[in-house]
């Protein structure tokens, strides 16, 4: 994935920012693909994310993840797995215990995505702690 897919794209996003509660002003302008691969089920890649206007604590990155092309009915059914977890179970979980799910959804089609919270810099923090 080197393109930013279409479910990424920056009107997009904003809309989808703003539904979390963590964009109130400004607008995301640009996506870029940082990073990305495949795994057995999907395709996950690091988003960033570059504003217009004054945005507080907007994202600087985001986590998507979707179904990769040419896997197996059962594959693509744990993604949707996934996408209801995140829907309901993460939903109802306290605060930093999980990332923050901004966009858990599965399409009529049943092609599935998440816009997950990016944990990288945390992650890279406590290696340097540990």
């Amino acid at each position: 994935m080197t393109s930013v897919p279409p479910e990424a794209a920056p009107e997009r996003l904003t809309a989808v920012l703003r539904r979390a509660g963590v964009l109130d002003r400004g607008e995301v302008v640009d996506v870029a693909v940082e990073t990305s691969r495949d795994t057995l089920i999907s395709r996950i890649a690091r988003l960033r994310l570059t504003y217009g206007g004054a945005v507080g604590g907007a994202p600087s990155h985001v986590f998507f993840k979707t179904q990769r092309e040419g896997v197996d009915e059962q594959w693509r059914e744990l993604g949707r797995k996934e996408v209801a977890f995140y829907s309901l179970v993460a939903a109802a979980t306290p605060a930093e215990l999980l990332p923050r799910c901004y966009e858990a959804m599965v399409a009529p089609n049943g092609h599935w995505h998440l816009m997950l919270e990016d944990l990288t810099a945390v992650s890279n923090v406590r290696s340097v702690i540990g």
